[in-house]
Order: structure tokens, then C-alpha cells, then sequence
């Protein structure tokens, strides 16, 4: 009878040590619409980067930011196209404090909620959102999700942009901006920007 009990008592402290296990350690590459949480929160520093990431992989750059304008990102990671990030920040004296930070590309091991990052399809995104969305015609950048059309993502990826890659050259107008036409079906994340700015320091 006592060997039973010991045996349970093994079993038990097994079954919980797998649980604790199992919930790991937070998700690195997760960055989360408020900014709330995660490594990039609206409240991280510069100086945090560098502590947390060495001082080899933060660097500033001039980045693009829509219509032909520039201006100075703290950029990590960027000799490594799945690693980079670029960082805008709301106090530019301390580079403190985040305004947005974007991912661009083929692909990326940042991501959002639900795992949504670059080279995403279209069909994926309609998926976890629960139904079609339009998007924008197109930019410099590429076409812009305009509105999640009421659906799961309209919550979930607030005060976050999602952009996607240039239509095929022989696709009209009305195919790109119908909610789900066919000619968005294929067409792929390149760029995610999420904003901070409605967080206040």
C-alpha cells in the first residue's frame, strides 16, 4: 500500500513538473497591439535594447515611413532580415518609448497575436479573422487592410497595420479593393506596423 502512495506521489510531482514545463517562458517574438507586454512594450528604452540584445545588433538607421519620407529608426537585428525590427520613438532625446515598431519582408520570427507575420496569405488572415476584409488599392508600401469587416481581428490587432504585396499587373481595381476577390487571395504579408501611441508613458 505505502509502495502505491509513493508510486502516485512520483506520479504527481511528474505530472506537474511537465505542466510548469509546458507553460514556458513568455513568447519572444511576440509583440502584442498595446504594447502592454513582451519585449517590444511601449515602455522599453534604447538602452534596454542594448543591454538585453548587445550593442552590435542596435543601430540607427534613416527608414522609410510612406510617401517618399525618412526618418531615424533604432533598427535590431539589421544584418538579419528575420530578426529586424525597426523602432520609432516618442521621446527622441532619451530614445524611450516607443511610437510604433514595424517588421517588412518576406518573413519574420516576429509576429502578432495568433501568430500572424510576414508572408502570411490573404485566405489565412480571412481564416483566423473569421471572414473577408478589403483592403486599399495599393501605395509605395502596398495595400493596407482597410477595416477587419467585423471580425475576430478587428479586437485583436487594434492600432495594428497589416500591409500586403503588390497585385499581379494584370489585376483591376475592383478585384484588389472587393472584400476577398479572388486576385487578394494569394497575395502576401510584407509589412506589419503596430502603434503605441495611445499608451501613455
Amino acid at each position: 500500500m505505502r509502495g502505491r502512495s509513493i508510486f502516485r506521489l512520483a506520479g504527481f510531482a511528474y505530472l506537474m513538473t511537465v505542466l510548469g514545463f509546458g507553460q514556458g517562458e513568455a513568447d519572444p517574438w511576440l509583440v502584442v497591439p498595446n504594447g502592454d507586454s513582451g519585449p517590444m512594450n511601449y515602455r522599453v528604452t534604447r538602452a534596454e535594447l542594448v543591454r538585453r540584445y548587445g550593442a552590435a545588433n542596435v543601430v540607427d538607421e534613416e527608414v522609410g515611413v510612406g510617401e517618399g519620407d525618412t526618418d531615424t529608426a533604432t533598427v535590431l537585428f539589421p544584418k538579419d532580415s528575420e530578426r529586424r525590427i525597426e523602432i520609432l520613438w516618442q521621446d527622441r532625446e532619451k530614445e524611450a518609448y516607443p511610437s510604433s515598431v514595424s517588421v517588412s519582408g518576406k518573413a519574420s520570427r516576429w509576429h502578432a497575436v495568433h501568430g500572424i507575420s510576414l508572408g502570411m496569405p490573404y485566405s489565412e488572415l480571412a481564416r483566423i479573422n473569421g471572414k473577408p476584409f478589403p483592403i486599399s488599392w495599393g501605395t509605395d508600401q502596398g495595400s493596407v487592410v482597410l477595416s477587419w469587416n467585423g471580425g475576430l481581428l478587428d479586437k485583436d490587432l487594434k492600432d495594428v497595420s497589416v500591409w500586403f504585396d503588390d497585385l499581379p499587373n494584370n489585376a483591376t481595381k475592383k478585384e484588389a479593393s472587393g472584400v476577398g476577390g479572388r486576385a487578394n487571395q494569394k497575395r502576401r504579408v510584407n509589412q506589419i506596423t503596430w502603434g503605441f501611441l495611445a499608451q501613455t508613458p
